[in-house]
């Protein structure tokens, strides 16, 4: 199954209808009384009707029609994750040791504005290795995979943690845990490689 596909099965469970102006309107215009009632029970029936209860048949459904019908997406994710983690590392140690660069010291790297590997924060060796990337533009298109295909598996993981979970207080747990461990940060994260010597490590970090 096409990871467009994915983001459209779950994405299409996810829309929140607004009320138009129009209908604003009107509801200003009710009476004291009426507004009272909505007051006592509005709330109470809108719960019910946007609870997570009645949303995870749906979504359970979902994720169950993505493994059967694209085999075990999630460890075909993974698998290549760390086949293009390899590949990359690999390309990028050779990359570097044919300018000159020195790993001694941490070297963290990202992918900035236009879609390009860069480095962030200070190095000693920066704008070698800037030059380097911008020479090897096959870094960036794996690393920009590497980032798409890592972030639909934090996806699929964390809609599973929440909707396995009870519903109500042990659910707002279950996403505060996701909130916690930065899993959720959604646009305010981005996808990096560390490396120092012989250690690298992939991951999600926060937006400055």
């Amino acid at each position: 199954m096409a990871i467009d596909g994915i983001y459209n099965n779950l994405g299409s469970m996810m829309v929140v209808h607004r009320t138009t102006g129009q209908d604003a309107d009107a509801g200003r215009t009710a009476s004291g009384s009426e507004q009272a009632q909505t007051a006592d029970g509005g709330l109470a029936r809108l719960t019910d009707s946007a609870s997570l209860s009645a949303l995870s048949p749906r979504l359970r459904s979902t994720l169950e029609d993505i493994s059967e019908r694209g085999g075990n997406v999630l460890e075909t994710l993974e698998q290549n994750v760390a086949d293009l983690q390899e590949g990359f590392l690999d390309t990028l140690s050779a990359r570097l040791d044919e300018a000159g660069v020195s790993l001694d010291e941490k070297l963290t790297l990202s992918m900035d504005d236009e879609g390009a590997l860069s480095v962030l924060g200070d190095h000693p060796d920066k704008a070698r290795i800037q030059q380097t990337l911008s020479g090897a533009p096959e870094l960036s298109s794996a690393f920009g995979e590497l980032a798409s295909q890592s972030e639909i598996i934090r996806d699929i993981r964390n809609l599973r943690r929440v909707v396995t979970a009870r519903v109500g207080a042990a659910a707002y747990d279950a996403v505060d845990a996701v909130t916690a461990d930065g899993a959720s940060e959604g646009a305010a994260s981005a996808y990096r490689v560390s490396l120092k010597g012989a250690m690298s490590h992939f991951y999600f970090g926060r937006n400055a």
